[in-house]
């Protein structure tokens, strides 16, 4: 039970650290799989040339984090699970017009209880990229990580370490 609310209790103040920059919703699902919450940047940079009804070029960029905590033990199956709803919600979130750039999606499956070797191993070599309309409408990468909390350490494919550096430098701040 102890452990548990030490784990509600990081979700939270994980979540209130993406407050500032991100739009936060708490206790959401996709699909079947309830999340703890999830959080979403937008950015538009825009050029202009001598004013701006002369536009030059527009590009929009996404990030988007899913963050569930799960009271069962990671497995193989939940994982699938995850990946099957995100790439099914993914629709949702991808804008359909030119300017769109990239948008990346991360999924933190936050845990307190061992996870298998396979699982680990299987979540660090995950990642997929979808182009969209053969790359005219920019791209989506996905990846998943497993966020163990008594060991303090996360798994994540390497090309999406950069993605999940804030949560990274917040275990290391000796978060809770």
């Amino acid at each position: 039970m102890m452990q548990k609310e030490a784990v509600k209790k990081f979700v939270h103040d994980l979540c209130n650290l993406y407050v500032p920059f991100f739009d936060v919703e708490r206790n959401e699902t996709i699909g079947r799989t309830p999340l703890a919450f999830s959080a979403v940047y937008k950015r538009r940079d825009e050029r202009y040339m001598f004013t701006k009804k002369v536009k030059v070029w527009g590009v929009e960029n996404q990030q988007i984090i899913f963050a569930a905590a799960p009271d069962q033990p990671i497995s193989m199956s939940f994982v699938h699970q995850m990946i099957e709803d995100m790439q099914v919600s993914m629709k949702e979130f991808l804008p359909e017009h030119q300017e769109h750039m990239s948008t990346v999606f991360t999924a933190i499956i936050i845990t307190d209880q061992p996870v298998d070797k396979e699982t680990i191993q299987w979540v660090s070599k995950f990642r997929k990229v979808k182009f969209l309309k053969y790359g005219m409408h920019g791209w989506a990468e996905m990846y998943l990580s497993i966020l163990e909390v008594p060991k303090r350490n996360i798994h994540i494919h390497k090309k999406g370490k950069p993605f999940i550096e804030p949560v990274q430098t917040f275990i290391e701040g000796g978060a809770t």
